[in-house]
């Protein structure tokens, strides 16, 4: 008896030893250099070096503030209660710094509307609710500028009959 039990336990270091080799070359076998996915921006439009300036202007946080015509107009964030009657504008102080379009996400989809070659309407829209954000960009003397700006909220309808 004393002969099988020890097979036995032979046979289980042998097994578990086994097992062991077989999860740590999987995980040497998964493990490798981590690389971002490219970001399409093939629908960022070309038009005189939009493109460029747009890569820039969500990496570079100073590049951003010198590129915002601030007060900058828009509307306000969704959960403000405050019914304003004149054009609502955000100030520099108060401005959170945009980050790159996500374009792999499959909630979100981006659009890009050329009024001319000097104002550019971008708009990122939820796929499956009316949520959606709005910004402007407007080519000037001192390069492309955001100069309107709509954060993600639902927007609102007015019906005149």
């Amino acid at each position: 008896m004393k002969k099988s039990c020890s097979n036995i336990t032979s046979y289980m270091v042998v097994f578990n030893k086994f097992i062991f080799f077989l999860c740590v070359s999987g995980f040497i076998i998964s493990c490798k250099t981590y690389s971002p996915p490219h970001l399409p921006d093939d629908d960022i439009p070309m038009v005189n070096g939009f493109k460029s300036f747009y890569q820039v202007f969500h990496t570079d946080s100073a590049f951003q503030m010198h590129h915002i015509q601030f007060p900058l107009e828009g509307e306000p964030d969704q959960s403000d209660t405050i019914a304003y009657t004149d054009n609502y504008y955000r100030y520099a102080d108060h401005w959170v710094m945009h980050k790159t379009f996500n374009a792999p996400d499959t909630l979100f989809e981006r659009a890009f509307k050329l009024l001319d070659s000097t104002l550019i309407i971008e708009v990122i829209q939820h796929r499956s609710s009316p949520l959606r954000m709005e910004r402007r960009w407007s080519l000037n003397d001192n390069g492309w500028q955001l100069v309107y700006y709509t954060p993600l909220r639902i927007p609102v309808k007015i019906e005149i009959n």
